[in-house]
């Protein structure tokens, strides 16, 4: 690469060659204008995606103003209360089946000891 010129080579070739004999868009001036372009491209496009997400955030923050917020803490113990009071059911009942399962167990073994 020189000040005005950029080379390239071949990996089956011994010397390089000028990227003006590959064409216009090979030569240093080009790709530099290119890079530029492309940087600006990426730059707009991140302006964008600002905009959007400032304007997205506008939108949530007005969205969420009208939330009644004591109405959802509300909705989220009387849920919390629900899924414990279902997994306190559920292990009572469970409990339950094991003491009835010794109690039959009991029973036979009892019967079992009387007959002999």
């Amino acid at each position: 690469m020189t000040n005005k010129n950029i080379s390239y080579q071949h990996p089956d070739k011994a010397k390089p060659i000028r990227g003006s004999k590959l064409g216009a868009s090979y030569d240093k001036g080009e790709l530099v204008n290119e890079f530029a372009r492309k940087k600006e491209s990426i730059n707009r496009e991140g302006e964008r995606e600002t905009d959007s997400i400032q304007g997205n955030s506008r939108e949530l923050s007005r969205s969420t103003s009208n939330v009644d917020w004591s109405a959802v803490r509300d909705n989220i113990q009387s849920d919390r209360n629900r899924v414990s009071k279902h997994f306190s059911d559920d292990i009572a009942g469970k409990y339950n089946e094991k003491y009835e399962e010794l109690k039959r167990e009991q029973k036979e073994l009892l019967e079992i000891a009387i007959r002999k």
